[in-house]
């Protein structure tokens, strides 16, 4: 006797529960649903929209910051220098600059 011909289809009248009429190969269980997300209100999508853009925007000029930095430009040391920072200053703002970037895009990281 081959594998196939042991193996048979569970008939509905051997199922238990609510989804007897269900075949085994179905998985018996409830009619996956589609997630459904709330509609948002005109106002709401404003607001969505307008808090990604400007986080959007806080993001590239961190990105921008960082990349002036760790390229060492002229303007950059030149700022610095006026400032009354000693010229090692750059190196360590150039290294903290770089976690900075990214944090805007992801809203409540740090939540507990």
């Amino acid at each position: 006797m081959t594998r196939a011909a042991e193996i048979r289809p569970v008939t509905a009248s051997k199922q238990k529960g609510p989804h007897a009429t269900r075949s085994s190969r179905e998985g018996g269980g409830p009619e996956p649903t589609a997630r459904r997300l709330p509609k948002r209100t005109r106002t709401e999508w404003i607001r969505f929209v307008g808090y990604w853009i400007a986080t959007l925007l806080v993001a590239q000029e961190n990105v921008a910051g960082s990349l002036w930095l760790w390229l060492k430009l002229e303007y950059v040391r030149a700022n610095l220098v006026h400032l009354g920072y000693p010229p090692y200053f750059e190196r360590i703002i150039g290294f903290l600059a770089a976690p900075r970037c990214g944090r805007p895009t992801r809203p409540r990281l740090w939540d507990a």
